[in-house]
């Protein structure tokens, strides 16, 4: 039954500063601590932090050094993403189990519920999303935001404006007058690429792009264009997506520890990224039509991307265009702080050339990395790979992209199971 007045209602829940709740759950000395989450226990980048270290402007992206300068008793937190990833699925099954099947897991600590069918004996939204939030803190004893709107986009955006522990409903008789002072990227999906276009237009706010011949956006961007003028009412008409849509591209990046410069720990930390791609790609039997390499010295980023005559998923071809990356990108006496790489125009499928020679090379050394590719999702990345890459130890990290199965599965089903959390 739906709610009176809503063609749709949509709930989004957001977990609050996920990992570090999960950190204070478990060890009662961290509650109401600041602490950030790194990589490691020797990690420089803040993965997350709690709203304790928030309050002193501490961020996501943020040096650990930087952070300590600003809070000095800042307790650092190595990350732990299989326990992340265990509660990540407890969560989704609780909502799934107890509130609705109509789920969209959208990532580590983000889902989409469709509400619409939800016949419910109090149809107060307030109600249905206190609900939400008592059915997570009964399953993993957690804090969650929720948002509830006529649409995806509208929801989304009532999740952030209730963080902390807070509810939001925007109705859909209200969502166009609310979004309307809105600057345009405070919209989920709308990025600096699209707030520009828009600018050139003197447009810079949700209102302003609604008042704007909707033709403007589809010729420039499609049928996502119209999609974001649609947005920008509190009309997004995107559906919940309960089941996976093949990705479009698949990337792996990096903040590098501080002081890189020497080119050979440079290129290890690219090669060992560009390996963890190939293991992806291979689970997932995918291709990739074109291979984007990128590094970022101070901020100036250099990268270049490889179209490519065959789909390719395999470790040495990557890790040859790796090298001329930087060959081509490198210069001596200068501080590298990040890495990217990135496969996109992703395919199912590849033709191999039956009249080549190297034909059955190939499907042999398909094989092996096929083989390969299975025993490190079961294990883990670095369970097997090549002698070039021994030296190199990165603990597991879990994007905040990460889903419980599919392509963005990435922790090792063997360390994420059903342990209690």
């Amino acid at each position: 039954m739906v709610l009176i007045g809503w063609k749709r209602c949509i709930a989004h829940v957001d977990m609050d500063a996920f990992f570090a709740s999960v950190e204070q759950k478990l060890q009662p000395r961290l509650r109401n601590q600041p602490i950030a989450i790194t990589n490691g226990s020797h990690g420089s980048c803040v993965i997350t932090c709690s709203y304790e270290a928030r309050a002193f402007g501490i961020k996501t992206g943020m040096r650990f050094a930087e952070a300590r300068q600003l809070c000095n008793g800042i307790e650092q937190c190595p990350s732990r993403p299989e326990v992340y990833a265990r509660t990540s699925q407890k969560v989704m099954e609780a909502l799934q189990n107890h509130i609705t099947p109509d789920i969209e897991v959208y990532s580590v600590d983000e889902a989409f519920l469709d509400m619409s069918k939800v016949h419910l004996a109090n149809k107060d939204p307030q109600h249905l999303a206190r609900r939400i939030q008592s059915c997570i803190y009964e399953a993993v004893g957690l804090p969650a935001s929720v948002g509830i709107g006529g649409d995806k986009t509208t929801a989304k955006f009532a999740a952030k404006k209730a963080k902390p522990k807070g509810v939001w409903v925007v109705s859909p008789m209200h969502a166009k007058k609310i979004l309307a002072q809105m600057p345009v990227d405070k919209l989920c999906g709308i990025g600096s690429g699209i707030r520009r276009f828009l600018a050139k237009h003197g447009v810079h706010t949700c209102g302003g792009v609604a008042h704007l011949p909707v033709h403007i956006l589809a010729d420039r961007f499609g049928h996502g264009g119209k999609r974001i003028w649609l947005m920008c009412q509190g009309k997004d008409p995107d559906p919940i997506r309960t089941v996976q849509k093949d990705p479009k591209t698949m990337g792996h990046g990096k903040v590098l520890p501080p002081g890189v410069r020497d080119q050979s720990r440079l290129r290890g930390y690219i090669s060992y990224m560009a390996f963890k791609l190939s293991c992806r790609l291979q689970q997932h039997n995918l291709w990739a039509q074109k291979i984007w390499i990128g590094i970022t010295a101070g901020h100036i980023h250099t990268g270049i991307e490889f179209p490519l005559q065959v789909g390719a998923n395999d470790y040495p071809l990557i890790q040859k265009l790796v090298d001329i990356v930087l060959q081509e990108c490198w210069r001596p006496n200068t501080v590298y702080k990040k890495i990217q790489i990135t496969a996109t125009e992703l395919c199912r499928h590849r033709q191999n050339d039956l009249f080549n020679g190297k034909c059955k090379q190939h499907i042999r050394q398909e094989s092996l990395d096929s083989t390969l590719a299975r025993i490190n999702e079961k294990f883990g990345f670095s369970t097997l790979r090549p002698a070039s890459l021994k030296a190199l130890s990165s603990p597991d990290v879990i994007a905040p992209s990460w889903q419980p199965s599919g392509h963005r599965q990435t922790i090792p089903n063997n360390k994420v199971g059903n342990k209690n959390v």
